[in-house]
């Protein structure tokens, strides 16, 4: 009965792995998919306001209202496409921003926290929540992103301080 039960399996197996390359999808479906594409509404707009934001911005005079907004543009931009390299862009930009006003700003800081987050590193996202706090922030009504850096993170210490 063993020998029975090994043959069958073992025919089973060998029948199971036959390289027959059928196709999923017709080329003709997938051709016809791809002439009919068109970016959402939402993915035209987030462009469109990344690219505004982006040309307000003077290398020769750095601020941190459009520099907050292209990169805040980039990080909404995120979900929209799946592309990585938006928040990769979104982080040097709000570290340059930091850098530019001296680490003295706690907006910079507060964006980095959120980004940080995204990306699951939330370690990080914790020493530049402390650092905006020695900075001079106040957590009265946090937003949901913080409240969970502070759940996970078990520092509820926070909330209760200011």
């Amino acid at each position: 009965m063993r020998q029975i039960i090994t043959v069958i399996a073992i025919l089973f197996t060998l029948a199971s792995c036959q390289t027959e390359n059928k196709p999923i999808v017709s080329a003709t479906f997938i051709d016809s998919l791809l002439s009919h594409y068109s970016d959402t509404a939402m993915h035209i707009a987030s462009a469109t306001e990344i690219q505004f934001w982006k040309n307000r911005i003077h290398p020769a005079n750095p601020g941190l209202v459009n520099e907050l907004k292209y990169a805040s543009g980039r990080v909404n931009h995120f979900p929209l496409t799946g592309n990585i390299e938006h928040l990769i862009m979104a982080d040097s930009i709000l570290h340059a921003a930091d850098m530019a006003f001296n680490q003295k700003e706690s907006g910079p800081k507060l964006a980095m926290v959120r980004n940080s987050i995204l990306q699951h590193r939330f370690k990080e996202a914790d020493s530049l929540l402390q650092q905006a706090k020695v900075i001079g922030i106040k957590i009265m009504n946090p937003h949901p992103w913080v409240s969970m850096l502070l759940l996970n993170l078990d520092i509820t210490g926070l909330l209760n301080s200011g």
